[in-house]
């Protein structure tokens, strides 16, 4: 689920389905569910994991579409409330995945 996106006159949060591939250990592909044609967001990308000195590097690279209406009067609107949006999904992944590891050594 989409974070909250301004709409004229209100706020959607659009859901959407990821199909993802595992290339262990060292890649995770996702591209939006094809057979979801009702679904008006999506996101594809991938996470590229490398071994480094001290642990591992992850890489994330991520394109989030949405389908709104008038978008060139919602584009400044849109703009902002995606950088939060962003943002929040950065946080959200980097604590679950803090708390993933930390549960793991335990």
């Amino acid at each position: 689920r989409l974070g909250r996106t301004p709409r004229l006159g209100s706020m959607g949060s659009p859901s959407f389905t990821e199909v993802m591939t595992f290339d262990e250990p060292s890649r995770i592909d996702l591209v939006h569910g094809p057979e979801r044609t009702d679904e008006k967001a999506g996101v594809d990308g991938r996470y590229v994991l490398k071994e480094a000195r001290q642990g591992t590097d992850l890489s994330i690279e991520l394109s989030i579409a949405v389908e709104l209406p008038c978008p060139k009067v919602a584009r400044p609107a849109v703009h902002t409330a995606m950088r939060a949006v962003i943002a929040t999904m950065g946080g959200r992944f980097s604590h679950n995945l803090v708390r993933h590891l930390a549960a793991d050594d335990a």
